[in-house]
């Protein structure tokens, strides 16, 4: 119980979680440049940034479909 109120304490973790994260990260570290590309590329267009911010980021054609924008 918390000496300062009647409720309980959050329960303590009993692993650490940090060897997984870091196994993950590995795991990404290993894709391809293009996969890596794409990861960094997507959150940015998602987003709910600005055009010029966008264009700014992904280059002057970043909204147009095909092989010139990089999709």
């Amino acid at each position: 119980m918390s000496p300062l109120s009647n409720n309980a304490l959050p329960p303590t973790y009993q692993r650490n979680l940090l060897p997984e994260y870091f196994k993950t990260v590995l795991n990404i570290l290993k894709l391809p440049q293009s996969s890596l590309a794409e990861l960094a590329r997507n959150p940015i267009i998602q987003g709910g940034l600005e055009k010029e911010l966008k264009r700014h980021w992904l280059g002057q054609e970043w909204c147009l479909p095909g092989h010139r924008s990089g999709w």
